[in-house]
């Protein structure tokens, strides 16, 4: 359940509630005629660019809000495509033959600027000290040998580790931002732009679609897969080429340092390379190794990366050291959504009791939305 986004939108508040169907089915809506609305406007004025010195994403291109609308109608038809797959199926392969395209090219790739404003990730680890890269996304790709680590991560000045990347882990109660300043930190200049959508995005979305028998696009699912691992190493200027070739599946893991006393391992890993003999589902290996690798090329969008995780259950992360729930939040699968806000059932009651009660669950983080994969 949602806040009644059909409602909201309109500017009516306290009102009964959405249905998640409904929510997400209209969000595909807006996407779509978003989609059709610019892109007309954009044909019809020959490109023109009424807003370009006020947009810090495409500098006035329609076709490029175009292209975003069709790509974001993509991602939110995969995150609900095993709970609604109707809707998912119709929605996917009506936005991959839309007349305005997808983000397909890094050319395409929305990235918001900053302007005058330092880039938040680097003001928030820089400035404020308040940020650290995350020890499962480090691991990872130390484990995968990746070659965009410089790109993603500076290195560690922790003692005895300053030619590593180092992330730290999840969850430590007795954090304590001093110790904690020598973990790697995002590789972002005050001037860098913010991803908001890149083409690999939309190469493993249609490697996941052609997984699931949709009609989204001319390629295999194995061509799509081995697309958006090369526009993300074009992305950041690195080479693919032995990347993919990697055959094995790597452990990973995380070693005690001078701050954190929490050494974890993971062998619930895929190798890079695709296996051809196994056959087009979402129940295979070659689904993780969508997943995982989409996970790593859409760094640093977080909520993103939370809700695939959510979704699939991929890449497996590690638990939190300490888990401080108060609420049945499992250490292992973290936190499954935000509660309402305490507003709602102060000021709407009545329909705040009708929502949780359609949830399925308690208003806490530990109960799962209906698209999120329950164990």
């Amino acid at each position: 359940m949602d806040r009644c986004y059909s409602q909201v939108k309109k500017g009516n508040f306290y009102v009964s509630y959405d249905t998640q169907e409904q929510v997400y089915t209209n969000i595909l809506s807006d996407l779509a005629n978003a989609a059709d609305v610019l892109y007309n406007y954009y044909v019809e004025t020959n490109g023109n660019a009424p807003l370009g010195a006020n947009d810090p994403v495409f500098e006035g291109n329609y076709s490029g809000w175009a292209k975003l609308a069709n790509s974001m109608r993509l991602r939110v038809a995969m995150r609900i495509s095993g709970t609604w797959p109707g809707i998912a199926k119709e929605a996917a392969e009506a936005a991959v033959i839309h007349k305005a395209g997808l983000i397909e090219s890094n050319s395409d790739n929305a990235m918001l600027s900053c302007g005058t404003q330092s880039n938040p990730y680097q003001l928030a680890a820089v400035s404020w000290g308040d940020l650290r890269v995350n020890a499962n996304i480090v691991d990872y790709m130390n484990a995968y040998d990746d070659p965009r680590m410089s790109k993603f991560f500076n290195k560690s000045t922790l003692t005895g580790k300053t030619d590593q990347y180092v992330g730290m882990r999840t969850g430590d109660a007795d954090f304590k931002k001093a110790d904690a300043a020598g973990f790697s930190i995002p590789a972002y200049t005050a001037t860098s732009k913010l991803m908001v959508f890149c083409a690999a995005e939309t190469a493993f979305l249609r490697a996941e679609g052609k997984l699931r028998g949709w009609n989204v696009g001319t390629k295999t699912a194995k061509v799509y897969y081995e697309d958006g691992i090369n526009l993300s190493m074009e992305q950041y200027q690195v080479s693919a080429t032995e990347y993919l070739k990697i055959d094995e599946a790597p452990v990973v893991s995380h070693e005690s340092d001078a701050v954190q006393n929490a050494t974890a391992t993971i062998t619930n890993t895929v190798s890079v390379k695709w296996d051809d003999s196994e056959a087009d589902n979402v129940n295979g290996k070659n689904f993780q190794r969508i997943i995982t690798q989409k996970w790593i090329a859409n760094y640093p969008l977080g909520l993103e990366a939370w809700a695939e995780y959510r979704r699939t259950g991929y890449p497996e992360l590690y638990p939190c050291i300490d888990n401080l729930s108060d609420c049945g939040v499992s250490s292992q699968r973290g936190m499954r959504r935000l509660s309402f806000p305490y507003t709602e059932a102060q000021n709407n009651k009545a329909n705040y009791d009708q929502g949780v009660a359609e949830l399925g669950g308690a208003d806490n983080e530990a109960t799962d939305l209906k698209w999120a994969k329950k164990n």
